[in-house]
């Protein structure tokens, strides 16, 4: 057993590329590499030659003379192993390691060696290596193996030698079925005990599978020159996936009359939506004593008939089905199914909020997940906008009546349906003044200063007989010395984001006071 274990992790392991970072799968070809194990630096807990004290110390140690095997997973393979020979999911492998580290070496294998450790999951062996093929659903998982017992001239095995062997074969394939989570079997056959006479010659051997089989005769042809034909369909009995003459002794032990079973009609893959339902149908080519219909390898209960309705259908739902049909003789399973279930639309990107000028225009945007083709329709302030059915919604020529709260409705195939958070569409404010301009006496030599304030004002300008004046941007105008060249008519002009406001024009004049 321990040979045939350390075969499997040597051709599954031994060659895979390196993980994301570097780290090698492999070790060299020597006693750290495919020579001694697949690689020392790989502690799966439960992997062959396992490292047990690297588990909880980090850094890492293992000094010379400690590996041994170890248990935590019912036998010899870790998870890992388990899903790089298909018995296991890359989930099922993830779940199923109680810990699961790489560790990076710090000298060779042949002496103390340690160094930090890394976690590592099924997703950096795929990305390293691909993803396995065949997948844990149609790798092979049951094997079988032949004894030859040599022994020398007129000194055939005692009873002894043969109890022993059939022992090593029983407890070998009692190992390997605990050691594979009871996945896959390992069966050693040193003889098979036949019995039934079936060609009729007084004895049992080899020559009855000729007449294994199950048949009905055809009727005679109406000119009677034809013989009456023999119709023969052979099953596999044993269940080991071929049909050959280990299937009659399961036969003749268990065979009687027609009571074989096969499904004739497997489930059809089905894609649905959230909420819908579906019917998985099956038929068998006679009536089964039971029927009990699993989803990813796990009994449904109650789902024991031919036909299996599902309700109300959600993202747990989605999975392999496949009915079981219970014979007189033995089971049968139909193909598995794929239920796909599509998920409901999601918004993966809503709109933002605009603020912009009166007579611009403005854009929204929405991105959303979910069964083609998906459907649109834009609202404003909860009301729907006529022909606004696109992902971007373009306003063109705004006026205050367009501002508001804008959001998207999306809709799949399926129905479903996701509403975008709201954006606001929102205009600048125009500049108010708060107080203006009037005509102003000054008396000459006088400083003087006229002002006029104003709200939402980013700067302002003032004008001098209809002529801007260089510089002066603020809200006030200082006059130093007022003289007669300061006579004339101002104004004031507060500029905003998207408007000028103006201050009615006023007349300045200056006098002598005394």
């Amino acid at each position: 057993r321990l040979v045939l274990a350390q075969e499997f992790e040597h051709r599954w392991g031994a060659f895979l590329s390196p993980i994301p970072g570097g780290r090698a799968m492999q070790g060299d070809n020597g006693p750290c590499g495919r020579s001694g194990h697949w690689n020392f630096r790989v502690d799966g807990q439960g992997s062959g030659m396992e490292i047990p004290e690297w588990i909880g110390s980090s850094p890492a140690q293992r000094l010379n003379g400690t590996l041994r095997f170890n248990t935590d997973t019912g036998g010899v393979f870790s998870f890992t192993d388990l899903y790089l020979m298909g018995y296991v999911s890359p989930d099922e492998m993830d779940a199923g390691n109680s810990e699961l580290r790489y560790m990076d070496e710090s000298a060779s294998c042949a002496s103390t060696y340690s160094g930090p450790i890394h976690d590592f999951t099924s997703a950096d062996i795929v990305q390293g290596n691909g993803a396995r093929i065949p997948t844990s659903e149609t790798a092979q998982k049951h094997f079988r193996t032949a004894w030859i017992m040599i022994h020398r001239p007129n000194l055939p095995p005692t009873t002894a030698h043969i109890n022993r062997a059939i022992g090593i074969m029983e407890q070998h394939q009692t190992d390997w079925f605990d050691s594979v989570l009871g996945r896959g079997t390992m069966s050693n056959a040193i003889d098979i005990p036949y019995v039934g006479d079936g060609d009729g010659d007084g004895d049992t051997d080899n020559l009855d599978y000729e007449f294994f089989h199950d048949c009905q005769l055809t009727s005679a042809q109406p000119d009677g020159d034809q013989p009456i034909e023999q119709e023969c369909v052979q099953y596999d009995f044993d269940r080991d996936g071929d049909i050959d003459v280990l299937d009659y002794g399961t036969y003749a032990t268990t065979y009687t009359g027609d009571c074989g079973i096969a499904f004739t009609e497997d489930p059809a893959q089905a894609t649905v939506c959230s909420g819908d339902f579906n019917v998985f149908t099956t038929t068998t080519d006679r009536p089964a004593n039971s029927i009990q219909w699993r989803r990813n390898g796990n009994n449904i209960p109650g789902a024991n008939t031919d036909t299996l309705i599902l309700n109300f259908i959600d993202q747990d739902d989605a999975g392999l089905y496949r009915a079981v049909a219970e014979g007189d003789c033995f089971t049968a399973q139909s193909a598995d199914a794929l239920l796909i279930v599509d998920p409901p639309v999601t918004i993966t990107t809503s709109p933002t909020s605009v603020l912009t000028c009166t007579g611009e225009s403005a854009e929204f945007t929405v991105t959303a997940q979910g069964v083609p083709p998906i459907s649109y329709q834009w609202q404003q302030d909860g009301g729907d906008i006529p022909d606004a059915t696109d992902s971007m919604l373009t306003v063109e020529k705004l006026t205050t009546g367009s501002g508001g709260d804008y959001r998207c409705i999306v809709t799949d195939s399926c129905g479903t349906t996701a509403t975008t958070e709201a954006a606001a569409l929102q205009f600048h404010p125009d500049p108010v003044f708060l107080d203006t301009l009037s005509d102003t006496e000054i008396c000459a030599g006088e400083p003087t200063l006229l002002f006029a304030s104003a709200a939402n004002a980013e700067t302002f300008q003032w004008f001098k007989d209809g002529a801007l004046l260089v510089g002066e941007v603020n809200f006030f105008l200082f006059l130093p010395d007022p003289s007669a060249s300061d006579i004339g008519e101002y104004r004031l002009e507060a500029l905003g984001i998207c408007t000028t406001e103006s201050t009615p024009t006023v007349t300045v004049t200056v006098v002598d006071c005394p």
